[in-house]
């Protein structure tokens, strides 16, 4: 290709491939192409005589699997990952933070186009190695963006709660692999349903249930199971019959059946903790197999109020910590819009998930906006407990991750429940986020990488 004469004035992409890293690429090219009045071109090697500016984009296999690495000044730029999709989240940091910060000064936006790129150097691995978000099926409106906005956090754990298998999930699932997240279909084992514990044939009937449950879903795909039973609920006690150890005897007859006909699935018990918090010895008898995901665990940001992170609740943090020696610990955090009850419905049939109208979409966000700005206000003043609580659990976690158990690191999700994503990410995500990244910067440092990101939608 021939250059014209301000060759040296303009800017190329370098790929050793497009096929090793295309959502890098894509990324990258349309960050650009945003302030630059030319379409950039990809080469895998600079053409001869080239001396204009280049944004080199390539996997690194020396680094770790997941380090992202961004460094920037004059005319160059290197953007790459320990993979495919670190290299798609150095990509987004590029386009989403790096260059709206000095393109949006008046002082600095002819930087792109004088190929003079302010010095920048960025090297990370996330403390958080499963990370993303938990939410109903019935209030994502466009799949596709929502998932989107999810990565360009660097999010990469999905949580979807259905009544029924979406008629599209097989697309769903496929669509969440190429932005490296993970999916896992949540439906009931006994949460929001009648049963009487004292009757024998109860937890027959939920393993029948369940099998034919788990089946329809994973029939489209996915990485796992999510499930709650009937934990939710200040009770100690239903049907006389103490909820802990009923709960668990549940959770690990049902996920021995299912282990029996498919060994690597991977199963999460979501635990509401306010009817079992003094009965940890029998939450202890769990399947080491099934993953705890707990919830409701005190004050923010485990419950639905932004607030202090209190000292009873960090020490009741502590305390989940240690079961199990700390294996298969994950935590559904809050704090954010939730569901308006007032108006919920189960789900009467299967239906397509995340194919609303964008009139739809545009609807709801107005709706939402009001709720979203006060959560927002709350996330400024409070969110440091977020940091900190990830921050405990970061520390715990990693000890007993490391070696031959690195694979049982801690997991951790965001409760959005109506939060309508898809227009752009919420602070409090963001700040979520964020921590699960790197919870042991300064309080500042996390709400300014958060502010600084044009992908979050400020209300």
């Amino acid at each position: 290709m021939e250059f014209e004469k301000s060759a040296a004035e303009r800017w190329i992409i370098q790929a050793d491939s497009y096929e090793s890293c295309p959502r890098a690429v894509d990324i990258v090219s349309a960050a650009l192409r945003a302030y630059l009045p030319y379409v950039v071109p990809v080469f895998g090697e600079a053409p001869e005589g080239f001396d204009g500016g280049i944004v080199r984009i390539f996997v690194d296999p020396a680094l770790e699997y997941d380090r992202i690495v961004v460094e920037c000044g004059g005319k160059n730029a290197e953007i790459s990952g320990g993979n495919e999709i670190s290299a798609m989240y150095a990509a987004y940091l590029f386009a989403d933070s790096y260059l709206p910060s000095f393109m949006t000064s008046r002082r600095t936006a002819g930087a792109l186009a004088g190929l003079s790129l302010p010095r920048y150097s960025h090297s990370s691995v996330p403390a958080i190695k499963s990370r993303g978000v938990w939410t109903w099926g019935h209030v994502i409106c466009d799949y596709r963006r929502f998932m989107t906005a999810m990565a360009r956090l660097r999010l990469n754990r999905l949580t979807i709660w259905n009544d029924f298998p979406p008629l599209n999930g097989r697309e769903i699932v496929n669509y969440a692999h190429s932005l490296g997240i993970e999916l896992i279909w949540g439906f009931s084992w006994g949460w929001g349903e009648e049963h009487d514990l004292s009757d024998p044939d109860s937890l027959e009937r939920m393993r029948k249930t369940v099998t034919e449950r788990t089946d329809a879903f994973l029939k489209n795909g996915g990485d796992g199971i999510y499930f709650q039973l009937f934990t939710e609920t200040t009770d100690e006690y239903k049907d006389g019959r103490l909820i802990a150890a009923e709960a668990v005897k549940w959770a690990n007859v049902i996920s021995s059946d299912l282990l029996s006909r498919r060994p690597n699935l991977k199963i999460c018990f979501g635990l509401h903790a306010m009817s079992v918090d003094r009965h940890l010895d029998e939450i202890e008898k769990a399947d080491p197999r099934i993953d705890i995901i707990w919830e409701d665990c005190g004050s923010f940001p485990w419950g639905y109020d932004a607030g202090e992170y209190d000292e009873k609740t960090r020490a009741f943090t502590d305390s989940i910590l240690r079961l199990r020696g700390g294996k298969g610990f994950g935590g559904v955090l809050k704090g954010q819009t939730n569901l308006d009850w007032s108006k919920f419905e189960h789900q009467r049939g299967p239906s397509p998930l995340g194919e609303s109208s964008d009139i739809e979409i545009k609807a709801k966000t107005a709706l939402r906006d009001g709720w979203i700005r006060r959560d927002q206000a709350d996330w400024i003043k409070y969110g440091r407990g977020c940091a900190e609580a990830v921050a405990q659990i970061a520390a715990e976690s990693g000890a007993a991750a490391s070696g031959a158990a690195a694979d049982r690191g801690a997991v951790l999700e965001s409760l959005t429940e109506d939060n309508l994503i898809e227009t752009g990410a919420t602070l409090p995500l963001a700040i979520f986020a964020e921590s699960c990244l790197d919870p042991h910067r300064s309080w500042e440092d996390i709400l300014y990488s958060c502010l600084n990101n044009a992908s979050v939608r400020l209300r």
